[in-house]
């Protein structure tokens, strides 16, 4: 009851917005301040929207994440194991993948969850990713 409440508040509110813009700027500001890492992609795997959180994983400024490929932001080690992920979601599969990429930049294992996306629901115009950190060697050896 206490869900079904909170979703007819949460549906009211939304609708009462005016514009495509007052939607868009509140779903950015939640994703934002996610716990985990979000990122848009188009079908040549270029970014077109990251959260903060991704960037922060990173070290990156959002200017060299958006319009460039994931090798280009991830570095090579990282792409040669997630293109293969890449390349299925890019041909409509949803999947889940769990990472261990201690060995890389990042010295973390991660939990990927990748998804196409459409446009009106008919023709994939890119692809999703949402990432949280399992485990941490930067964070165990703080």
């Amino acid at each position: 009851k206490v869900y079904e409440e909170l979703e007819t508040r949460m549906v009211s509110h939304v609708n009462g917005f005016k514009s495509f813009h007052e939607r868009a700027s509140m779903l950015e500001y939640i994703v934002d301040h996610m716990s985990v890492a979000v990122c848009v992609f188009d079908m040549d795997s270029k970014y077109i929207y990251a959260n903060d959180r991704y960037a922060s994983m990173y070290g990156i400024a959002m200017e060299n994440i958006i319009g460039h490929n994931v090798e280009e932001v991830c570095g090579e080690v990282v792409w040669s194991r997630v293109k293969e992920n890449h390349m299925k979601v890019i041909n409509g599969e949803s999947l889940v993948e769990d990472y261990d990429l201690n060995d890389s930049a990042l010295h973390s294992k991660f939990n990927v969850q990748y998804y196409p996306y459409y446009n009106g629901g008919v023709k994939q115009v890119g692809y999703f990713m949402i990432a949280s950190i399992m485990e941490s060697e930067n964070v165990a050896g703080q």
